[in-house]
């Protein structure tokens, strides 16, 4: 009767990756980055005074954040995406009522 490897003792070691973290978080990087307080107020303080929407509070989020980040082009896109979304709803709502 032939063996196989598990029943010879010499079975093969499972390799188990280690896992490597790719972020370090600190409670500054969750809750206070430093784009977040650019200014003088953080933009989350400034969208509740102003009681924006979410389309509206994201689209100046992104706008005052933009020049902070790195990723300037991108984050405006993203407000126009945002400004362009709101105008739609807008639209819709006048058509419909």
């Amino acid at each position: 009767m032939t063996q196989s490897w598990a029943t010879r003792g010499n079975a093969p070691t499972p390799k188990i990756p280690a896992f490597i973290p790719t972020h370090t978080f600190t409670p500054e990087a969750v809750n206070h980055p430093a784009h977040y307080n650019a200014g003088k107020f953080e933009v989350i303080d400034v969208l509740d005074d102003w009681g924006l929407d979410f389309c509206l509070g994201n689209a100046v989020k992104y706008i005052a954040r933009s020049s902070h980040k790195g990723k300037e082009l991108e984050d405006l896109k993203k407000a126009v995406w945002y400004l362009n979304r709101k105008i739609s709803k807008l639209e819709g709502a006048v058509k419909n009522g």
